[in-house]
């Protein structure tokens, strides 16, 4: 081909325009296609996430009296909607421990005894726990100063952390469990508020 013959010269032209369109169209594609991978990639996320979500563990939580009132004990209930590889509990409110001396529970000091795991035996590996069981522990409390008797704990609710597992999934839960004393000394002294007309009495 000679430079000089315009014709040569035309057709590559077209022959450069149309490769410039192609890279262009061809770049277009390879954007469109990133941004549906990372729109597909979020998608997918978020549907994880909810999913997580809905299997979150649902538990009730109670700390009942033992031993007609001699001891307190934490216990926790798996409601739903899926059975647990593990669960572990932190105490998060002040003047409540776990005591020595049982499953689960360290027995180094008290800053330590406020977390406990469930397990089956004395220095056992995390146990499972299935829906409807439950896991339970001792727990004290530092001031037990409160009601018309000056007997039973002053707290009427623990706050709890919960960390459960299933194969993968970890769980952060925040819990409150209540006082089973505090709650029949309320009732107590709210069943003689009504019989004596209303007269106030210190719970």
């Amino acid at each position: 081909m000679e430079w000089g013959d315009g014709a040569a010269w035309a057709a590559a032209g077209v022959a450069i325009g149309a490769a410039v369109i192609s890279w262009i169209y061809s770049s277009r594609a390879v954007a469109a296609s990133r941004k549906s991978a990372a729109a597909a990639a979020r998608s997918a996320a978020a549907d994880e996430k909810m999913v997580h979500h809905q299997q979150a563990p649902v538990f009730t939580a109670l700390v009942e009296d033992v031993n007609g009132g001699g001891s307190s004990r934490l216990m926790l209930q798996l409601v739903e909607p899926v059975d647990l590889d593990s669960v572990a509990v932190e105490i998060l409110t002040d003047g409540v421990r776990f005591t020595p001396s049982q499953n689960g529970v360290s027995n180094d000091s008290d800053a330590t005894r406020r977390e406990a795991v469930h397990v089956r035996e004395a220095d056992g590996p995390p146990a499972p726990v299935t829906v409807g069981e439950r896991a339970k522990w001792r727990v004290a409390f530092e001031q037990a100063t409160t009601g018309p008797d000056d007997n039973g704990p002053s707290i009427a609710e623990v706050e709890l952390r919960i960390t459960a597992t299933a194969g993968a999934s970890v769980w952060k839960l925040l819990a409150v469990a209540p006082v089973e004393a505090v709650m029949v000394q309320r009732e107590y002294a709210e069943f003689w508020r009504s019989r004596i007309g209303g007269r106030s009495i210190r719970p």
